[in-house]
């Protein structure tokens, strides 16, 4: 696994997380390309957890190493990977005539339970599996043991600093702040955009005092450092309203509010978590996205009163141990199921796997 935010959020920390809880649990990011290293690591296993994946010589050892070693395997998504709007450059490969995702839907079939980041995207599952289960991102306290928010220097006091970081897959929802944005960057000159990944064609030529560009960071020790260095005043997450988005979680949230940022957000099913006005602002339509941020650029009590409620919030309701006893009862349940059979279907027929008799 890659050090992005779903290997952690999705695999890492739950491991961690019932190991905490007593249980003799391990995270490997090596070892699938090894047949040895990987029988002895899985050998006398209950469960195997890992994110879906595109690679199907993984798949085959994953299930292989089932019939032999008889573990239950856990496959974990937090993609709508049925549905990728077409501005996603990955719909060029996860489209129905693609054998990525009937590999994707074969995981979800074969797997004795596929765990979901939200809501949405568990019902949309339960299209392929019946056991397909609820499990919320939240926030590891210990990635920010040791996090220090610096303060601006004298001379950026004055700056409003907005964030927005993101894949290339989002460009359609960055689009939906292009006008907003750059009505906000005209009227208020002490405004300054940081990009994260790309900076959009519509924002390339403008003053290079005031817009800059960071790279991705790694996730696990380095994205939270970065995002208390860079003093953020304000936060974006828009989103198109599409089924694929209405999938995607509240991650931008809880990155924010753990930072202390003021934040503004889609009005979609991913921050149903955020009550507006109280831990962050929601905005849909352009002119709304356009109030909001101008509204926080102009109060800086409204941004230090959203940012320390979002930070309460996240910590008092979505923090990992919190949560930590339901994905243990997840995995008890799992160990006590029978192992799926899946029928054969014809192509593009949804079936369910059903318990074996």
């Amino acid at each position: 696994a890659e050090n992005m935010a779903s290997s952690h959020l999705r695999v890492r920390q739950w491991i961690h997380a019932m190991k905490a809880r007593g249980h003799q649990a391990d995270f490997y990011d090596d070892g699938m390309d090894d047949l040895a290293k990987f029988d002895g690591r899985v050998e006398g296993a209950d469960a195997v957890i890992y994110g879906r994946t595109h690679d199907g010589r993984k798949v085959a050892l994953l299930h292989g190493g089932k019939k032999v070693h008889g573990y239950k395997i856990v496959c974990d998504t937090d993609d709508l990977v049925t549905d990728i709007p077409a501005y996603n450059f990955a719909a060029q490969v996860f489209h129905d005539g693609s054998g990525f995702k009937r590999l994707f839907l074969m995981q979800y079939r074969l797997a004795d339970a596929v765990t979901c980041s939200t809501r949405y995207l568990t019902a949309a599952t339960k299209e392929h599996t019946p056991n397909a289960f609820y499990v919320p991102n939240c926030v590891d306290m210990s990635l920010w043991a040791g996090v220090r928010f610096r303060q601006k220097e004298a001379r950026h006091h004055g700056d409003v600093r907005i964030y927005w970081g993101g894949g290339g897959g989002h460009w359609d929802d960055l689009l939906k702040l292009r006008d907003p944005l750059l009505r906000i960057f005209a009227e208020r000159p002490q405004v300054k955009l940081i990009f994260s990944n790309f900076v959009p064609a519509w924002a390339a030529d403008l003053d290079p005092m005031r817009v800059f560009f960071m790279p991705l960071a790694p996730y696990r020790g380095t994205w939270q450092k970065l995002l208390a260095w860079l003093c953020v005043d304000i936060g974006l997450a828009p989103l198109a309203d599409n089924p694929f988005n209405r999938s995607k979680s509240h991650v931008k949230w809880l990155d924010y509010g753990m930072a202390r940022i003021a934040g503004v957000y889609e009005d979609i099913d991913a921050y149903e978590s955020v009550a507006d006005g109280v831990t962050g602002l929601k905005a849909k339509s352009p002119d709304e996205w356009y109030e909001k941020i101008r509204l926080l650029v102009d109060e800086p009590a409204l941004r230090r009163s959203l940012g320390n409620q979002a930070r309460l919030e996240v910590a008092a309701r979505w923090l990992v141990e919190q949560h930590a006893a339901d994905y243990e009862r997840i995995l008890k349940r799992v160990c006590g199921m029978p192992n799926v059979e899946v029928k054969q279907t014809v192509e593009g027929e949804c079936v369910e796997a059903v318990p074996c008799q």
